[in-house]
């Protein structure tokens, strides 16, 4: 069922900005919610907790509708976790329909975003979580990374946070204009001792280079689960972004089959197959690193994704967004062509109700 698109307002020096907690709460000796705090107001936001005091379902749920009817302007979790799923049918989207605020989480916690967007036909946004965001984390994302969420949510580019790569500078502004997110993973060698995700596009000889549709970026596992959740996920007029885990190509093969019986997924415009690579220092499995890696298994998996369906659909691979060590924020929801050779996406309208592009 196709819902019409709505859109947060763009975030603001001065927002209240809340920190929540609906699908997971980290053990305490992981948690940095002051020095998060602390961050938001040095950045000139209004920071509110409302992050749950007991790891209960009822008590994330119920903190979680308590921001959704609050005055937030944008609602970050500070982790996820694989159980959004089992929360969908208690949430307020009402109440987030009308507000309309930012909310951003990626990874198995997607479920929530392609709830709360196919329900509530609001613009969400999968992109990292402000625990690995603001300057005291631990694991805190790189420059990229931390330039693209900001600049995103903000639509402003912060010069302090810039990251250039060759003559392909990541210096896009919301307020320019249609803003090309480029695909880093197709320019391998400006990467400054990064990550060489393969990349693999469509042939320059084929006549159609260019998709059309709606953004719509999802975990693949979380994909699955929020169909079998019945959560009306429409896939018509959509460029398809998934990313997953430490995921084999042999089982993303297979759930890509469940999908493809349980929903329309056939009438997408793309799909893009954004990266299957979690970087760690120590990889819990080399073999299934190898193989993620590795280009002719890549090929291999591209290849059986466009049999499934009988080539009419574009298939490409590698986009900087989910798990791999560079990523971009990626709204769901907005009209985007994606270049099927580089596999950059030009955003063709703002994500936000208050930026309109020139």
């Amino acid at each position: 069922m196709s819902v019409e698109i709505s859109k947060p307002s763009v975030l603001k020096q001065g927002d209240l900005v809340a920190l929540i907690s609906p699908v997971n709460l980290p053990p305490k000796q992981y948690r940095a919610d002051e020095n998060i705090m602390r961050y938001l107001v040095n950045l000139g936001y209004k920071p509110a907790s409302f992050i749950t005091n007991a790891d209960t379902e009822r008590g994330r749920v119920d903190s979680f509708n308590k921001a959704i009817n609050s005055d937030a302007k944008a609602l970050l979790p500070i982790s996820g976790n694989r159980y959004g799923e089992n929360i969908l049918h208690r949430l307020d989207y009402e109440e987030f329909k009308k507000n309309k605020p930012i909310y951003c989480t990626f990874s198995a916690a997607s479920a929530l975003l392609l709830a709360l967007h196919f329900r509530t036909g609001v613009c969400t946004f999968y992109g990292p979580h402000i625990s690995f965001i603001h300057t005291s984390a631990t694991m805190r994302e790189n420059t990229f990374t931390v330039s693209s969420f900001w600049n995103m949510l903000t639509a402003e580019s912060r010069n302090n946070d810039e990251f250039v790569y060759g003559s392909n500078g990541f210096r896009f502004n919301l307020r320019d204009g249609a803003v090309v997110m480029k695909n880093i993973f197709s320019r391998p060698d400006n990467l400054p001792g990064g990550e060489s995700i393969p990349f693999l596009g469509i042939n320059e000889n084929q006549s159609n280079n260019t998709a059309k549709g709606r953004l719509l970026p999802s975990f693949l596992r979380s994909l699955e689960r929020a169909i079998s959740s019945r959560i009306e996920v429409d896939f018509s007029n959509r460029i398809l972004m998934v990313e997953a885990d430490e995921t084999s190509f042999e089982r993303a093969t297979e759930i890509f089959e469940e999908i493809n019986k349980a929903s329309n997924i056939s009438d997408a415009s793309a799909i893009v197959l954004a990266s299957f690579i979690t970087h760690k220092k120590s990889p819990p499995n080399l073999e299934l690193q190898k193989q993620l890696y590795a280009s002719s298994q890549v090929e291999i998996f591209t290849k059986n994704i466009r049999r499934m369906f009988n080539d009419n659909l574009p298939v490409i691979y590698g986009f900087p967004m989910g798990h791999s060590r560079y990523k971009l924020t990626v709204p769901m929801g907005v009209e985007a062509s994606l270049d099927l050779q580089t596999g950059d996406i030009t955003l063709e309208e703002s994500p936000f109700s208050d930026l309109e592009f020139k």
